[in-house]
């Protein structure tokens, strides 16, 4: 599971800055990101759970733990993926034409997401697709996915 770590300076205290306030200055972390923060209760302060509002002292940690992605829902389907580069952290495929990119109204299936569904099960693989880019349907190019690793492990914290 993903940690992130911030030390509260003596500043932070004499601004009585509250750690809410701490994560959005010191992390990059969306708005969405951090309500999915604090709806999973994974901000501790020193090793415990803390709230939001709470004015830390100096010297005290805060640790943010990133909550556990869902896995993609898509229905598995047996299209063509073509890997032109991977790691544990990319997937770059080279996209045929005739296909969108992810399920919409007008093509909720035969779509891109669908054949990685299939490429992972194939591959053993289980992550959260994240599509970078997008190519229109009858385009040809690379589409570059990011692999979102499903992390199960349960805090030791809890």
């Amino acid at each position: 599971m993903a940690e992130f770590k911030y030390i509260v300076t003596k500043e932070d205290h004499d601004e009585q800055r509250q750690i809410k306030d701490l994560l959005r200055q010191n992390f990059s972390f969306s708005s969405r990101l951090r309500a999915k923060i604090k709806r999973a209760d994974t901000i501790y302060l020193n090793g415990g759970h803390m709230r939001p509002f709470w004015v830390p002292e100096t010297g005290d940690e805060i640790v943010v733990e990133l909550p556990p992605e869902e896995p993609s829902h898509y229905e598995p389907e047996d299209i063509h993926i073509e890997p032109v580069f991977e790691d544990e952290d990319l997937l770059i495929i080279n996209k045929q034409p005739g296909y969108t990119v992810h399920p919409t109204k007008g093509h909720p299936n035969h779509t891109i997401a669908n054949g990685v569904m299939k490429y992972m099960q194939d591959t053993g693989q289980e992550f959260k697709i994240r599509f970078v880019n997008r190519l229109d349907m009858d385009t040809t190019g690379l589409l570059v996915l990011a692999k979102m690793l499903l992390c199960r492990t349960n805090s030791s914290r809890k």
